[in-house]
């Protein structure tokens, strides 16, 4: 045996140790030194977490002491997530009104509706663009369907989603709605809440079957906050991001609701009812809203409901077509922006032709 195995070392070549094999490498990233910020900052976050779990812990502790179960901790997560939804919630608000402010209201709208019509199509194709790429090289991150992602991440990982994720939200929507795209606050927020809860759930370790709630929590108050609308923020997350009515689930979402919509009043003092309706016409004399006029709705709900199917289809349809450009897509899609701007204002230009020739 020793014989064989002093047969198969002399086989191996032998070749003698070099200085230049010592050193390390600075073109290797596995042999660099690691910077302070990513060593210290996985520290950061694991202590982070230890704290908040082990404050779940107390809390959860004291309230059975209170005689209270152990889902009410949820009432606790919801006050947090509430405030935090509410305070980005406004500096979204703020955001889009600073990038208005910037590219439009500098502008008198004669100015703008005259010799500077070309800005009208420049604004939202440059917003466009710098979305697209923000989203293929700092963020990184695909495209996003808004509140279609938050279902899907509570269908699949049970409403687990990166914290990091609502401060791109916030950015890139607010340059797409502040520069005049086509785009609303609905989806931006339910995603912004949703990241900011999840980020909440993941602190205090919640269990996957409780991470929906924490979800809906963050939905919930981001509608409530945005739209100064607290019983909507509710319902619309128990219809359409839970599909689940029970107590268990509606006092979390009620709390963080609220909450959200205080702490926006507190924030700002002139805040109203963005789709604030008058009880009477404009002479005072009658009810705006008569019986008479159900069928009128009915109608009206069937036509909005066969062009939500229409408009789902198209955005699927070119979703798929822009997803093949791959690097070219933002600019394509700006430049079909761009098109459709020049049709838009085109048929604007025509009316107001019309117009002043009847004068």
């Amino acid at each position: 045996m020793k014989r064989a195995l002093t047969a198969g070392l002399s086989v191996i070549p032998r070749s003698p140790l070099r200085l230049s094999d010592l050193r390390l490498d600075p073109f290797r990233p596995h042999l660099a030194p690691a910077s302070p910020i990513a060593i210290l900052l996985p520290l950061m976050l694991s202590l982070l977490a230890a704290l908040g779990g082990r404050l779940r812990v107390v809390c959860i502790h004291v309230l059975q002491r209170l005689g209270l179960r152990e889902e009410s901790f949820l009432i606790v997560p919801a006050v947090i997530i509430g405030i935090v939804t509410a305070a980005a919630a406004v500096g979204f608000h703020e955001l889009i009104q600073k990038i208005k402010d910037l590219l439009y209201n500098r502008f008198p709208p004669e100015f703008l509706y005259g010799k500077g019509l070309i800005f009208l199509v420049f604004f939202p194709a440059l917003g466009g663009l710098l979305v697209g790429v923000i989203s293929l090289y700092i963020a990184r991150t695909r495209e996003g369907h808004g509140i279609i992602d938050v279902i899907e991440s509570v269908v699949r990982s049970s409403g687990f989603i990166r914290p990091a994720a609502a401060i791109e939200k916030i950015i890139t929507s607010a340059v797409t709605i502040g520069s005049g795209g086509s785009g609303g606050a609905e989806g931006p927020i339910v995603q912004i809440g949703a990241a900011i809860a999840s980020g909440v759930g993941q602190l205090f370790r919640f269990a996957r079957h409780q991470m929906p709630i924490i979800i809906g929590c963050g939905s919930a108050a981001g509608i409530s906050a945005i739209f100064n609308s607290p019983i909507g923020g509710v319902l619309f997350t128990l219809e359409v991001i839970l599909q689940d009515f029970s107590i268990r689930s509606f006092a979390p979402l009620v709390v963080a609701s609220v909450i959200a919509n205080v702490t926006t009043r507190a924030i700002l003092s002139d805040y109203g009812a963005i789709f604030a309706m008058r009880t009477t016409n404009t002479m005072g004399t009658s009810p705006i809203i008569d019986p008479a006029q159900i069928l009128t709705f009915v109608l009206l709900g069937v036509i909005c409901g066969l062009a939500g199917v229409a408009l789902t289809k198209l955005m699927d349809l070119f979703e798929h077509r822009f997803a093949r450009l791959k690097k070219y897509g933002p600019v394509v899609a700006a430049l079909f922006a761009a098109a459709a701007a020049i049709f838009t204002l085109g048929r604007l230009m025509l009316g107001r032709r019309v117009d002043r020739d009847r004068r």
